[in-house]
This record gives structure tokens, sequence and C-alpha cells, in this order.
């Protein structure tokens, strides 16, 4: 529901985040190296957006 939300208000998104190897376990979880990667990913498109040099 989230994403026809997004799509119905003319916005475009992705999903984005670390490893999905543990998400069907009932304790879901990530490796840390994969954490790590995704918060550089992370920090590196919201300086894109925000045009910071």
């Amino acid at each position: 529901m989230p994403v026809t939300f997004i799509a119905e208000g003319g916005m475009e998104g992705i999903v984005c985040g670390p490893d999905g190897r543990y998400n069907t376990m009932p304790d879901e979880r990530v490796d840390i190296p994969d954490f790590l990667d995704m918060i550089r990913i992370y920090m590196l498109t919201i300086l894109d957006i925000c045009e910071v040099a």
C-alpha cells in the first residue's frame, strides 16, 4: 500500500536496504558490514540530493 500511495501522488521511490539473507527468519537481522555499506550509500545519496560539495 505505501508504494501505491507514493505512485498515485506522483512521487518516485525505491526500496533499498541491506542484504535480505535473514529477512524471512523470526529474528530478522543484517550483517554489520552490509549495514555499514547501506549507511554509506544513504549518506552519499543525501549529499548528492542536497547538493553538498
